[in-house]
């Protein structure tokens, strides 16, 4: 247990998970005050490492765990061995939801990248609350359903969207989830490195980095240090809907590796992604 800092935080930590804002739309802001404090009372609160691993794929455990601070990676394994990157989690998320309503072993590894405070909830406590709050169970449903929309978004984004629309479609979806408004842009504090984004957006880094570019050159995004801010959401709401002309899919598909014609690494990850309920 090397990885967990310690089980039981400070009061000044216990105030902090009653009274955090937490983003629009994570697990914890659908439900109301009474009920969020109810279900953060269900388990244990822990402390985890950078580079912790929170869940394991291939585990056979059932425990969900609600993160409270900081920000996790959810990855998978490839056929080839590789790890791939297929979502991000941050303060209100819930992660290994699924694992109490099937038999089948976890589908994802899901690692500290920041300091993470969660509070793990075995799998049976965390049924009987659900049968305890039907409208927690109607939360729940939504999540896993916006969790498939995603992962469908990316299988067809891949085929019918050029890279700069999948990297805006990828930056107004961390905006929209995780960002933080004020007047003049929306400024998105997780820190994803290139190719982190690239395995996001289903792409090459060198893809990736130069639609990045022409992004900040058109005063659409500007990019510090761990931080990504959205100047322009309108445009890059028009540039994430361009889609590529039917003719252009084929011939794509035909010339680039962008969709090769056997199944490689990608279209497994895609695969994997369409279940991504840790």
């Amino acid at each position: 247990m090397d990885d967990i800092v310690h089980d039981h935080p400070t009061p000044s930590d216990e105030t902090q998970v009653q009274e955090h804002a937490w983003p629009t739309g994570s697990f914890l802001a659908r439900l109301a005050t009474s009920v969020r404090s109810d279900l953060l009372d269900q388990g244990a609160k822990r402390v985890y490492r950078p580079g912790a691993h929170l869940i394991h794929e291939g585990d056979l455990s059932t425990y969900v765990m609600v993160l409270t601070k900081g920000m996790a990676k959810v990855t998978a394994a490839t056929p080839e061995g590789h790890v791939t990157l297929l979502s991000i989690r941050v303060a209100g998320d819930i992660v290994g939801e699924l694992a109490p309503i099937g038999d089948a072993p976890r589908n994802a590894t899901v690692t500290a990248a920041t300091e993470v405070h969660a509070v793990v909830i075995t799998g049976d406590t965390f049924v009987g609350f659900l049968g305890r709050h039907p409208i927690v169970s109607l939360e729940m449903m939504r999540v896993i359903s916006e969790k498939l929309r995603s992962a469908t978004r990316v299988r067809v984004a891949t085929g019918g969207y050029p890279v700069a629309a999948r990297l805006a479609q990828v930056i107004r979806e961390l905006g929209d989830s995780y960002g933080t408004v004020s007047e003049s842009m929306i400024t998105i504090s997780i820190p994803l490195a290139q190719a982190e984004l690239a395995a996001l957006v289903g792409s090459s880094d060198a893809a990736v980095h130069k639609a990045l570019q022409q992004l900040r050159h058109d005063g659409v995004i500007k990019t510090g240090y761990r931080q990504l801010h959205i100047l322009d959401r309108a445009r890059l709401a028009d540039i994430a809907d361009q889609v590529i002309p039917a003719a252009g899919v084929a011939d794509r598909r035909a010339t680039t590796p962008e969709s090769p014609p056997r199944r490689g690494s990608q279209a497994r990850r895609r695969d994997k992604a369409s279940n991504t309920g840790e």
